[in-house]
């Protein structure tokens, strides 16, 4: 299988490749998984290339984020998760906090994820809001599942935080404002940092109680077939 590049979508912010990520064998192929935050910020120029250059949109948002921002791709699956608002909280929630609850509550969604990557035919994007808790998550998932290395995906994991600030961050502590809830370090933090030892700490707990991503995914009805086709989508011969 040959390697695709695909391009940027232009205002498509927190945007990468995962591919080139290394695993004892190689590396992650390029043109195959892709993540993202969501499209509030695309220019129509973007908007052309991501419905041009991507073959299927996975979209982990809740009904009142894609009210606020539609997707642009006819190829889009839904997958929504943390359907609860922001408004809606009674108390804000840690990262680790957060990503406790989808490993125990979303295993069957973050299964049928790894069945999309592993059955199209053309690169995938998969996409959240920040594209860093959601996105990162079954991202990770994903990655240790066909054996990359740890350290690479809790580096990729981490990148978010750098590249969610500017006009991004700005825009998204205004809108939380605007809903009357103050900005205090946690909620900060929670909305755009993405820092690394939350993502190590999701992986002990899921070596402490699957063995690891593949384990965890196969509890939820991830059969060995689908996980060797998922390795033969993402993963470089040799």
């Amino acid at each position: 299988m040959t390697e695709t590049l695909v391009r940027a979508p232009e205002g498509l912010v927190n945007f990468r490749d995962v591919g080139g990520l290394r695993t004892p064998a190689g590396a992650v192929r390029t043109g195959v998984l892709c993540r993202s935050a969501g499209p509030a910020s695309l220019t129509e120029a973007g908007a052309r290339t991501l419905r041009d250059d991507f073959a299927l949109v996975v979209d982990l948002r809740a009904e009142y984020e894609v009210a606020r921002a539609p997707g642009v791709h006819p190829a889009t699956v839904r997958l929504p998760l943390l359907e609860g608002s922001a408004d809606s909280m009674a108390a804000v929630p840690t990262l680790g906090e957060v990503y406790a609850g989808l490993v125990d509550s979303a295993g069957e969604a973050f299964v049928r994820i790894a069945l999309l990557v592993a059955d199209t035919g053309g690169p995938v994007l998969v996409h959240c809001t920040a594209g860093k808790d959601r996105t990162g998550l079954a991202v990770a998932l994903l990655l240790d599942a066909v054996g990359v290395e740890r350290e690479e995906i809790v580096a990729d994991y981490a990148l978010s935080g750098s590249r969610l600030g500017g006009a991004w961050a700005e825009g998204m502590l205004a809108s939380v404002r605007a809903m009357g809830i103050e900005v205090t370090p946690e909620v900060e933090t929670l909305i755009v940092s993405s820092p690394a030892p939350v993502m190590a700490e999701v992986f002990e707990r899921l070596d402490a109680r699957y063995g690891g991503a593949a384990g965890y995914l196969a509890a939820h009805g991830l059969d060995a077939e689908a996980l060797e086709r998922l390795r033969g989508r993402l993963l470089a011969a040799g």
